[in-house]
């Protein structure tokens, strides 16, 4: 039977603007202009004779606002969660299909360097965090549902603590559409594999 390789990844963008402040600026009766980011991904990847198959439910939201007590000093926004899902193949052993697999999940830079006014936008923590079986010791592990398949959530606020924004002063709005510019050009992706690299066959 085929070893399971599954390697799944999920491109986010950083973009300008929240729904807890509002960068505001002095102006004329030019009407401002403003810009949005989308991001196309892949769907989910599977190969006949594995243990199953990854799918992301991505559901985070990042966001820079103006930092608390201040008009236009960068921080960083995370809202929502990301639920990773892991399905079994019918014909899966029995373990596997009892307990899930000990799977990683990570996240790093698209690009590098990602930088605005020759400094590093944001800064991440890149180990590779275990979600274990069902019956392991792990501190995460997969909860089981009713119909087969086993999730992982991942909390926003969870995520925070392993990106780590730079603090740019954006006091004119040339500086805005420049640091928003500079946000388009870079994506955080997010992983989820089993540690193997490649099917391979016994």
């Amino acid at each position: 039977m085929k070893k399971l390789s599954l390697f799944l990844a999920l491109a986010m963008l950083l973009t300008v603007g929240g729904v807890y402040a509002v960068w505001t600026y002095t102006q004329s009766t030019d009407v401002m202009d403003i810009t949005t980011s989308s991001v196309i991904d892949m769907t989910a990847a599977t190969s006949i004779g594995t243990y199953g198959q990854y799918e992301f439910d991505n559901k985070l939201v990042m966001t820079v606002d103006p930092k608390e007590g201040t008009t236009h000093t960068t921080s960083l926004i995370l809202e929502g969660t990301m639920t990773i899902t892991f399905t079994p193949n019918t014909f899966a052993p029995t373990e596997v299909k009892e307990n899930g697999v000990t799977s990683y999940f990570s996240h790093d830079l698209a690009v590098t360097p990602w930088q605005y006014d020759g400094k590093d936008i944001i800064t991440l923590d890149n180990e590779a965090h275990t979600i274990g079986t069902v019956n392991s010791n792990e501190e995460r592990k997969w909860t089981k549902n009713a119909d087969g398949t086993f999730t992982y959530v991942i909390r926003a606020e969870d995520l925070a603590e392993h990106m780590i924004l730079t603090e740019f002063v954006l006091d004119t709005k040339t500086e805005y559409d420049a640091y928003d510019d500079a946000l388009a050009a870079g994506q955080i992706r997010f992983h989820i594999s089993d540690g193997i690299k490649g099917t391979e066959n016994p």
